[in-house]
């Protein structure tokens, strides 16, 4: 997952889903940071991750996004259990 900071300021990013939370570090404006999320397990079905930027403000914005799955129809596998 590699969200990028569009603002004008530094935002804290915090990335939530169903396997754990990762992030937590300041991304600087017009900046891009990549996390991993080991979730330890080799097929993983579609679900949603919250990223969650929080300005110095405290004003927080989520953005859902959807994870398609690494199970793919006929049992192949893609992305595996990182991502």
């Amino acid at each position: 997952m590699t969200p990028a900071n569009d603002g004008a300021t530094p935002v804290d990013v915090v990335i939530r889903s169903p396997y754990g939370t990762v992030g937590g570090g300041q991304l600087a404006s017009g900046a891009t940071k990549s996390y991993d999320l080991d979730t330890g397990v080799p097929r993983l079905p579609a679900f949603t991750l919250a990223v969650v930027a929080t300005a110095p403000d405290r004003t927080e914005r989520t953005h859902e996004v959807l994870y398609p799955g690494s199970v793919h129809p006929g049992g192949g596998v893609g992305a595996g259990g990182a991502l």
